[in-house]
């Protein structure tokens, strides 16, 4: 006991002035001395000395199982413990130094608990930003894979359309068309996961025609599904031909079909969805209102929250957050009112846009080239056979290669107009791929195909070796045009040939020897 009077007359004035909880017990379990912390955290202001530690630290009748004294004392090395307090509502850390005479009996130990919350937290967050970065990546990889089959599909419909003449079948096809292209912008919401997040380029939406869209599109659930339980669900539309809202087409109709779905889950019995439009300053606001069973107070509070659904195991509550998401990133407001057993109406505010003219922009260019060769590389036999398909649709000879070193070979020995390569495939990317054409022809265009966002650090390989750059999944016009661009230069570069042979054929002409 003198051993530890002498340890506290010592030390306390550095034991007080520690903000660590520090504490002096006997081998009995007893509490000889305590610095001010620890009577401000475990002694609420008052003094502890003369309790037991157990009791004071871990509010126990009887000694701790899990005390570290005993195993610091065998092993020699200071075991710590992490602990949570219930009562606190804090972490700590406990350490225990245990104090021995000459003969290594056990007169006393101190202990030093810690705050960690903080650092717990910290390390949450960490482990949590990697869990994250790892499911973008993940995320990315889908995204990817699933661009290449929307690549697929869309040229595929679009290639279709070119040849059907039936009114009915081109109805469906544009809306599988619109379908796929939604699917293309979710997808991209995808890759953007985990990144920093990036200015909109917003464009002039006809409000009209959106909401048309939207109403075609969940046909099956408000029409056939209803008509399949002997009920009647009636979508009336009364919008103007000449709103227009600044937006994304394709977020815009997920969340208004978002919307629909709820409205029609609202009325089990059947009722009717009326949707109308007004602007006034610059504003356009959007109503949605049903006729269904409507919403508490305190449903109406929480429609918004992630997760949070009134459907039971049949919804996941990410309908509606989503929605407002949505909204948000456009800068736009969303409303909800409701009474139980008087339906909803939602009311969308969106910034309004002025009409713009797409028929100027949408017109083909028409030009006409003679037929270039093209080479086509891609690790994915569907996606060469689309572009194959695609390409001899407007009049050029295309050669597919899925194997990379062979068509590299091949390039090196024949001539090509043009060459398209994907970026992402296994032996050789196609950053390596428009870099070894470069170096054999300076002058080829070469179009990179990727359904990938290609980082900033990329860049640089872009501006080196590849002439355009082609989002996957693509249209069929805009491969058009991109490979129109690409035979402008190939034109010029035939054309500079030919003048360059004319005025060497002139020099010759024109030499006389003296």
């Amino acid at each position: 006991m003198d051993r530890l009077r002498k340890i506290k007359d010592k030390y306390e004035f550095i034991f007080n002035k520690i903000h660590d909880v520090i504490v002096l017990c006997n081998a009995n379990f007893g509490i000889v001395e305590s610095n001010r912390p620890a009577e401000v955290v475990f002694g609420y202001g008052m003094p502890v000395n003369g309790k037991k530690c157990y009791k004071v630290f871990r509010r126990r009748g009887s000694p701790c199982v899990d005390c570290p004294l005993q195993a610091t004392y065998d092993t020699g090395k200071v075991v710590p413990i992490h602990f949570y307090d219930d009562k606190l509502e804090e972490y700590f850390e406990e350490r225990t130094y245990p104090i021995t005479e000459e003969n290594r009996t056990l007169v006393g130990y101190i202990i030093v608990f810690r705050n960690i919350t903080t650092n717990i937290e910290i390390g949450n967050k960490s482990a949590l930003t990697k869990k994250l970065i790892a499911l973008g990546q993940i995320s990315s990889g889908v995204a990817h894979d699933f661009n290449n089959v929307l690549t697929g599909v869309l040229g595929r419909i679009q290639l279709l359309k070119r040849t059907v003449t039936d009114q009915e079948v081109l109805r469906h096809l544009d809306m599988i068309e619109k379908s796929a292209l939604d699917g293309a912008s979710k997808v991209a919401r995808i890759q953007e996961f985990a990144r920093m997040p990036k200015s909109r380029d917003f464009q002039s939406v006809n409000l009209k025609n959106l909401v048309t869209d939207v109403i075609e599109m969940t046909r099956p659930k408000w029409k056939e599904q209803s008509d399949h339980k002997g009920i009647v669900i009636e979508p009336i539309v009364e919008i103007k031909e000449d709103i227009y809202v600044l937006g994304d087409s394709s977020d815009l109709r997920n969340a208004f079909t978002n919307i629909i779905f709820n409205a029609v889950d609202a009325m089990p019995e059947g009722g009717i969805i009326e949707i109308w439009a007004e602007v006034m300053n610059n504003i356009t606001r959007v109503y949605f209102r049903d006729t269904g069973i409507g919403m508490s107070d305190e449903v109406k509070e929480k429609i918004f929250d992630p997760f949070f659904t009134t459907k039971g195991v049949k919804g996941t509550g990410l309908g509606m957050s989503e929605v407002y998401g949505i909204i948000r990133s456009h800068n736009g407001k969303i409303e909800v009112q409701s009474k139980v057993g008087r339906g909803t109406t939602i009311i969308i505010s969106l910034p309004s846009a002025r009409r713009i003219d797409r028929e100027i922009v949408a017109k083909k260019e028409e030009i006409k080239f003679f037929p270039l060769n093209i080479m086509a590389i891609d690790d994915e036999e569907y996606i060469l056979e689309v572009i194959r398909d695609i390409l001899i649709d407007m009049g050029h000879q295309v050669t597919t290669f899925s194997n990379v070193k062979e068509a590299l070979e091949v390039f090196r020995s024949e001539s090509y107009d043009i060459v398209l390569t994907d970026l992402g495939m296994p032996e050789i990317s196609g950053f390596e791929v428009a870099k070894t054409v470069k170096s054999i022809d300076r002058e080829t265009p070469v179009i990179l195909l990727t359904g990938w966002n290609i980082e900033e650090r990329d860049d640089r390989k872009v501006a080196s070796y590849v002439d355009y750059v082609l989002r996957k999944p693509f249209s069929m016009d805009n491969l058009c045009s991109i490979i129109n661009e690409s035979a402008k230069k190939v034109m010029r570069r035939i054309r500079e040939k030919g003048e360059k042979k004319a005025n060497n054929n002139s020099d010759t002409d024109n030499f006389s020897p003296v």
